[in-house]
Protein backbone atom coordinates (compact mmCIF):
# COMPACT_ATOMS: atom_id res chain seq x y z
CA UNK A 1 0.00 0.00 0.00
CA UNK A 2 1.19 3.40 -1.15
CA UNK A 3 0.68 6.53 0.76
CA UNK A 4 0.46 9.75 -0.72
CA UNK A 5 1.66 12.89 1.34
CA UNK A 6 1.24 16.33 -0.15
CA UNK A 7 4.84 18.51 -0.60
CA UNK A 8 5.26 21.06 2.19
CA UNK A 9 5.04 24.60 0.22
CA UNK A 10 8.63 26.38 -0.10
CA UNK A 11 9.21 29.04 2.50
CA UNK A 12 8.14 32.25 0.84
CA UNK A 13 11.15 34.97 0.36
CA UNK A 14 11.60 37.26 2.97
CA UNK A 15 9.43 40.52 1.89
CA UNK A 16 11.90 43.44 1.29
CA UNK A 17 11.69 45.84 3.99
CA UNK A 18 10.02 49.59 3.67
CA UNK A 19 12.80 52.10 2.41
CA UNK A 20 10.28 55.04 3.94
CA UNK A 21 13.07 57.67 3.73
CA UNK A 22 14.33 57.37 0.08
CA UNK A 23 10.17 56.86 -0.67
CA UNK A 24 10.01 59.89 0.88
CA UNK A 25 12.38 62.05 -0.37
CA UNK A 26 11.31 60.91 -4.60
CA UNK A 27 7.78 61.55 -3.52
CA UNK A 28 7.98 64.98 -2.55
CA UNK A 29 10.52 65.54 -5.36
CA UNK A 30 8.17 64.83 -7.53
CA UNK A 31 5.58 66.51 -6.03
CA UNK A 32 7.30 69.48 -6.11
CA UNK A 33 7.88 68.91 -9.62
CA UNK A 34 4.38 68.68 -10.86
CA UNK A 35 3.23 71.83 -8.40
CA UNK A 36 5.86 73.79 -9.99
CA UNK A 37 4.71 72.67 -13.80
CA UNK A 38 1.19 74.03 -12.71
CA UNK A 39 1.68 76.99 -10.72
CA UNK A 40 2.73 79.78 -12.73
CA UNK A 41 6.07 81.39 -12.87
CA UNK A 42 7.30 83.42 -9.80
CA UNK A 43 7.12 86.40 -11.82
CA UNK A 44 7.56 89.42 -9.41
CA UNK A 45 6.57 88.32 -6.48
CA UNK A 46 9.66 87.73 -4.72
CA UNK A 47 11.20 90.92 -6.07
CA UNK A 48 12.70 91.90 -9.44
CA UNK A 49 11.07 89.32 -12.27
CA UNK A 50 11.87 85.69 -12.71
CA UNK A 51 10.82 83.44 -15.45
CA UNK A 52 11.28 80.14 -12.88
CA UNK A 53 8.51 78.42 -11.15
CA UNK A 54 7.21 79.49 -8.21
CA UNK A 55 8.63 76.12 -6.17
CA UNK A 56 12.32 77.07 -7.21
CA UNK A 57 12.16 80.63 -6.40
CA UNK A 58 10.68 79.62 -2.93
CA UNK A 59 12.69 76.65 -2.13
CA UNK A 60 16.47 77.17 -3.75
CA UNK A 61 18.97 77.45 -1.65
CA UNK A 62 20.32 81.27 -2.19
CA UNK A 63 22.61 82.36 0.70
CA UNK A 64 21.01 86.49 0.27
CA UNK A 65 17.44 84.56 1.26
CA UNK A 66 18.62 82.44 4.19
CA UNK A 67 20.54 85.84 5.40
CA UNK A 68 16.86 86.95 5.58
CA UNK A 69 15.54 84.27 8.06
CA UNK A 70 14.53 81.78 5.19
CA UNK A 71 16.27 79.15 6.96
CA UNK A 72 13.89 76.54 5.59
CA UNK A 73 16.09 76.46 1.92
CA UNK A 74 18.97 74.62 4.02
CA UNK A 75 15.94 71.57 3.69
CA UNK A 76 13.95 72.31 0.61
CA UNK A 77 16.54 72.84 -1.93
CA UNK A 78 16.88 68.98 -2.04
CA UNK A 79 13.12 68.45 -3.25
CA UNK A 80 13.50 70.84 -5.95
CA UNK A 81 15.10 70.20 -9.30
CA UNK A 82 15.73 72.72 -12.30
CA UNK A 83 13.76 70.24 -14.60
CA UNK A 84 12.97 66.80 -15.62
CA UNK A 85 16.17 65.53 -16.49
CA UNK A 86 17.63 66.79 -13.41
CA UNK A 87 14.74 65.15 -11.46
CA UNK A 88 14.90 61.93 -13.44
CA UNK A 89 18.61 61.71 -12.94
CA UNK A 90 18.18 62.16 -9.15
CA UNK A 91 15.28 59.93 -8.54
CA UNK A 92 16.94 57.01 -10.37
CA UNK A 93 20.30 57.47 -8.30
CA UNK A 94 17.70 57.63 -4.85
CA UNK A 95 16.05 54.43 -6.30
CA UNK A 96 18.62 52.64 -7.12
CA UNK A 97 20.72 53.24 -4.16
CA UNK A 98 19.07 55.01 -1.42
CA UNK A 99 16.67 51.85 -1.19
CA UNK A 100 19.62 49.29 -1.12
CA UNK A 101 21.38 51.51 1.76
CA UNK A 102 18.29 52.28 3.55
CA UNK A 103 16.89 48.56 3.51
CA UNK A 104 20.58 47.37 5.03
CA UNK A 105 20.89 50.38 8.06
CA UNK A 106 17.25 50.87 9.02
CA UNK A 107 14.98 53.60 8.24
CA UNK A 108 15.50 55.49 11.46
CA UNK A 109 19.59 55.74 10.98
CA UNK A 110 19.15 56.17 7.56
CA UNK A 111 16.72 59.28 8.01
CA UNK A 112 19.66 60.55 10.42
CA UNK A 113 22.08 60.22 7.35
CA UNK A 114 20.19 61.85 5.04
CA UNK A 115 19.00 64.81 7.34
CA UNK A 116 22.91 65.15 7.97
CA UNK A 117 24.00 64.99 4.47
CA UNK A 118 21.49 67.40 3.20
CA UNK A 119 22.94 70.18 6.04
CA UNK A 120 26.31 69.27 5.22
CA UNK A 121 25.60 69.75 1.76
CA UNK A 122 23.58 73.16 2.02
CA UNK A 123 26.74 74.10 4.88
CA UNK A 124 29.31 73.92 1.93
CA UNK A 125 27.38 75.97 -0.24
CA UNK A 126 26.94 78.52 1.33
CA UNK A 127 30.27 78.63 3.37
CA UNK A 128 32.16 78.87 -0.54
CA UNK A 129 29.13 80.32 -2.71
CA UNK A 130 26.60 81.59 -1.24
CA UNK A 131 25.55 83.66 -4.09
CA UNK A 132 25.24 81.14 -6.05
CA UNK A 133 21.39 79.07 -6.02
CA UNK A 134 21.35 75.50 -5.64
CA UNK A 135 18.40 73.49 -6.06
CA UNK A 136 18.33 69.37 -6.38
CA UNK A 137 18.82 65.97 -4.25
CA UNK A 138 22.38 65.46 -5.14
CA UNK A 139 24.33 66.48 -2.26
CA UNK A 140 22.12 64.00 -0.33
CA UNK A 141 23.46 61.09 -2.72
CA UNK A 142 26.60 62.11 -2.53
CA UNK A 143 26.53 61.81 1.70
CA UNK A 144 25.07 58.29 0.81
CA UNK A 145 28.23 57.80 -1.12
CA UNK A 146 30.29 59.22 1.29
CA UNK A 147 28.59 56.77 3.85
CA UNK A 148 29.52 53.21 2.53
CA UNK A 149 33.00 54.51 2.06
CA UNK A 150 34.34 53.71 6.14
CA UNK A 151 31.96 50.49 5.73
CA UNK A 152 33.03 48.56 2.70
CA UNK A 153 36.08 45.88 2.69
CA UNK A 154 38.81 46.49 0.42
CA UNK A 155 37.40 44.62 -2.70
CA UNK A 156 34.12 46.53 -2.74
CA UNK A 157 35.83 49.85 -2.10
CA UNK A 158 37.90 49.09 -5.22
CA UNK A 159 34.76 49.08 -7.66
CA UNK A 160 33.02 51.69 -5.87
CA UNK A 161 35.62 53.56 -6.37
CA UNK A 162 35.07 53.90 -9.42
CA UNK A 163 31.50 55.44 -9.45
CA UNK A 164 32.22 58.08 -7.38
CA UNK A 165 35.13 59.41 -9.33
CA UNK A 166 32.77 59.16 -12.37
CA UNK A 167 30.43 61.67 -10.18
CA UNK A 168 33.37 63.67 -9.10
CA UNK A 169 33.73 64.32 -12.78
CA UNK A 170 30.11 65.03 -12.86
CA UNK A 171 30.26 67.57 -9.97
CA UNK A 172 32.78 70.04 -12.43
CA UNK A 173 30.38 70.30 -14.97
CA UNK A 174 28.78 73.93 -15.95
CA UNK A 175 25.56 74.13 -13.78
CA UNK A 176 26.66 71.74 -11.00
CA UNK A 177 27.10 72.23 -7.68
CA UNK A 178 30.48 70.60 -6.48
CA UNK A 179 30.42 72.64 -3.38
CA UNK A 180 26.91 70.87 -2.56
CA UNK A 181 28.49 67.33 -3.55
CA UNK A 182 31.47 68.02 -1.29
CA UNK A 183 29.68 68.93 1.57
CA UNK A 184 26.84 65.96 1.16
CA UNK A 185 29.72 63.25 0.67
CA UNK A 186 31.78 64.68 3.57
CA UNK A 187 28.58 64.56 5.60
CA UNK A 188 27.95 61.05 4.67
CA UNK A 189 31.55 60.25 5.45
CA UNK A 190 31.29 61.60 8.66
CA UNK A 191 28.04 59.40 9.49
CA UNK A 192 30.22 56.37 8.21
CA UNK A 193 32.90 56.68 10.33
CA UNK A 194 30.86 57.06 13.73
CA UNK A 195 29.28 53.57 12.53
CA UNK A 196 32.42 52.07 11.60
CA UNK A 197 34.06 53.06 14.74
CA UNK A 198 31.82 53.83 17.35
CA UNK A 199 28.46 52.60 16.22
CA UNK A 200 27.06 52.43 20.17
CA UNK A 201 27.30 56.55 19.91
CA UNK A 202 25.49 57.06 16.65
CA UNK A 203 22.47 57.71 18.47
CA UNK A 204 23.67 60.04 20.40
CA UNK A 205 26.08 62.15 18.28
CA UNK A 206 23.89 61.95 14.91
CA UNK A 207 22.08 65.11 16.32
CA UNK A 208 25.28 66.97 17.51
CA UNK A 209 26.20 66.80 13.68
CA UNK A 210 22.87 68.12 12.84
CA UNK A 211 23.45 71.09 14.77
CA UNK A 212 26.75 71.38 13.80
CA UNK A 213 26.09 71.85 10.02
CA UNK A 214 22.54 73.76 11.10
CA UNK A 215 24.29 76.23 12.44
CA UNK A 216 27.53 76.36 10.57
CA UNK A 217 25.22 77.25 7.31
CA UNK A 218 23.21 79.74 9.13
CA UNK A 219 26.12 81.87 10.66
CA UNK A 220 28.04 81.55 6.98
CA UNK A 221 25.79 83.87 5.69
CA UNK A 222 26.45 86.39 8.15
CA UNK A 223 29.52 86.75 7.94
Amino acid sequence: MSITTSAAPPPRAPRPKAAWTASILIGLSIVVALVGALVPAAGSILGPPRSEPLTIAVGELWGPRVRMGEWWRLLSFAVVHGGPIHLGMNMLAAYQFGFAVERRLGTAKFAQITLISCLASASAVLVIAPEVPVVGASGIIFGWMGLLVPLLDRRALGGFAQIILLNVFISFLPHVSWQGHLGGFLGGLACGALIRFAPQRFGTLAPVLVGVFGVVGIVAVYR
